[in-house]
């Protein structure tokens, strides 16, 4: 027979591993591929790491601003408009999105 095992612990005491993380979560072909959008064809060994390094602090800051704004609000869900006002504040824009 088998039994589901009996919770000691209730599940909101239960303390949860931070998680790992990965200094190069955004792999060469992922950078490879926004340069082709740029219109880059080819890029030197150097600018790889050069651009992960640019990515990483520009996506800390976003989301550095996105919890002020979850914060302000005494909320623990980003919603699209703090997305939308954490670009806004570094003065960038996302199309497709009314204003």
């Amino acid at each position: 027979m088998n039994q589901r095992p009996v919770l000691i612990i209730p599940p909101e005491l239960v303390q949860r591993g931070k998680r790992s993380v990965r200094v190069h979560e955004i792999s060469r072909a992922s950078i490879r591929k926004l340069a082709a959008r740029a219109g880059v064809e080819r890029l030197r060994k150097d600018v790889y790491e050069e651009s992960l390094q640019y990515l990483e602090t520009f996506l800390d800051n976003i989301i550095y601003d996105i919890i002020q704004y979850c914060t302000h609000a005494k909320r623990k869900v980003i919603h699209v408009e703090d997305v939308k006002n954490a670009l806004k504040r570094r003065g960038l824009c996302v199309y497709g999105f009314d204003d």
